[in-house]
């Protein structure tokens, strides 16, 4: 039996996207325990396709075909808090079932939902750019991070998207989910950190702020090369990635 297909999603404006490098599992579904028949990963183009036996037999009339879409891959999970992205692999959506598939069929399915799992494959996406962009230019593998979405509130109730190289984890504010730039400025974070660039700074700081009048010149300049690497690598992985 092959099954294949394609995964899309819509940035903020509508536009359709292919779903590049997203985790698809084909799965038989089961009274008791669905069971995955094949894991795959998709395309450039956001195509997935995996071939595997059915069940045909005396008592069998063929297997019940779902997919599963997962925002993890083996870089990065995305969930909305730690544990769940560490012990159940982050977010997920599925198809509905096609039952006693023994034959050659065309099925179209979409599925549109203004929920948390739907605005996470816009973090994957951008993840995948960056990681794309540093394996490649480096010729090795980055390190696994956790990515929380939406991210942990700061004490006054306010978004942050911010990243902690020590614990090699991005937290994801709500409404950053779209904003590639900041992704992947946070990602950049990480990178420079794996590839020994980074000015090691760890102070507050906000937008529009001249760090050295709060922190004396050694620090800020630390500070400005800091983020400044990161907002670089940011813009270079998207040009690169197109």
């Amino acid at each position: 039996l092959q099954v294949f297909g394609y995964v899309q999603w819509t940035d903020i404006d509508g536009n359709w996207h292919p779903a590049r490098n997203i985790e698809v599992k084909i799965m038989d579904d089961n009274a008791v325990l669905d069971i995955a028949k094949a894991t795959v990963r998709t395309n450039s183009n956001g195509y997935y396709t995996a071939t595997f036996d059915n069940q045909t037999g005396i008592i069998e009339n063929g297997l019940d075909i779902y997919i599963r879409v997962n925002t993890a891959n083996d870089d990065f999970q995305i969930a909305n808090n730690v544990v769940n992205s560490i012990f159940s692999g982050g977010y997920y959506f599925t198809t509905e079932a096609t039952q006693n598939v023994t034959s050659s069929q065309s099925i179209q399915y979409y599925s549109g939902s203004n929920s948390d799992a739907f605005r996470a494959v816009s973090v994957q996406q951008a993840l995948v750019a960056g990681y794309y962009y540093y394996e490649t230019m480096n010729n090795d593998d980055a390190n696994t991070i956790e990515v929380i979405y939406p991210g942990i509130l700061n004490s006054d109730g306010s978004e942050a998207t911010w990243s902690n190289s020590f614990w090699d984890y991005l937290n994801i504010a709500y409404s950053d989910y779209c904003d590639w730039d900041v992704i992947l400025h946070e990602l950049g974070h990480q990178v420079a950190t794996q590839i020994n660039v980074d000015a090691d700074f760890t102070e507050s700081h906000l937008l529009r702020e001249n760090l050295s009048e709060r922190y004396g010149k050694e620090l800020g300049i630390k500070g400005a090369w800091s983020e400044g690497w990161a907002t670089y690598f940011s813009m270079a992985a998207q040009l690169y990635y197109n």
